[in-house]
């Protein structure tokens, strides 16, 4: 009966004392030896407490799985596109813009100073149609018909197919009681700049202070 005893007990002692230090079985393992069984039972009792303290003091910790880094985004390529220049009016020469602002305050002296400048300097013949223009509207606002029209045929020799020019050629025309030629001037200027409303404008009033009426109206459907 003994070793029947010491038999069950050495295999329950097997099976708690899986993962137990050798001072919670050693007790057992004695009592067994000498065929104790309230020893074996007590021993047994206490590595079976010792086993499930030692498991609930120690619970297998189950590492979770690292994530692997997320993937970095991806820049799109972005295609450089070439700045297109940007096409800007060359800059006036000083003194063709000292003529454009003494035209705007009316200063005839510096018109004539600036004029002056620009036509002894053997200027473009942009500039220098400008500026016998400039010359001619001041004769012409003094009454000097003859040096405006000589101012602005000059100015058309310089720039011919110049709108401005045969418009104020008319003016100087008409100021000068020569009308026909006044409206040849306009219709020249209309083909020149046919965009351009002012020789319109002017032929009509030209031919209405005559009383040409019918020809007006008809160049005013136009």
């Amino acid at each position: 009966m003994k070793s029947e005893n010491s038999r069950s007990f050495r295999c329950l002692l097997s099976v708690l004392g899986r993962g137990l230090s050798p001072l919670a079985i050693r007790p057992a393992s004695r009592a067994i030896a000498v065929g104790d069984t309230p020893a074996m039972s007590s021993a047994c009792i206490l590595a079976a407490a010792a086993m499930i303290s030692g498991c609930a003091a120690s619970p297998k910790t189950v590492e979770a799985p690292i994530a692997p880094p997320p993937p970095e985004p991806v820049q799109a390529a972005v295609e450089e596109v070439p700045e297109t220049p940007v096409e800007t009016a060359p800059a006036a020469a000083p003194d063709v813009q000292a003529l454009r602002d003494s035209i705007s305050n009316q200063d005839a002296d510096g018109i004539r100073t600036h004029a002056e400048s620009i036509l002894e300097r053997s200027a473009l013949p942009d500039e220098s149609a400008e500026a016998l223009r400039a010359l001619a509207e001041v004769s012409l606002k003094e009454s000097r018909i003859a040096e405006a029209q000589m101012y602005a045929d000059n100015a058309a020799t310089a720039m011919p197919d110049n709108a401005d020019t045969r418009i104020l050629q008319a003016r100087i025309a008409h100021a000068d009681n020569r009308d026909d030629d006044a409206v040849k001037l306009l219709k020249t200027a209309i083909e020149i700049a046919p965009d351009n409303p002012t020789p319109y404008i002017l032929k009509s009033a030209i031919l209405l202070s005559f009383l040409d009426t019918e020809r007006a109206l008809a160049d005013a459907v136009k």
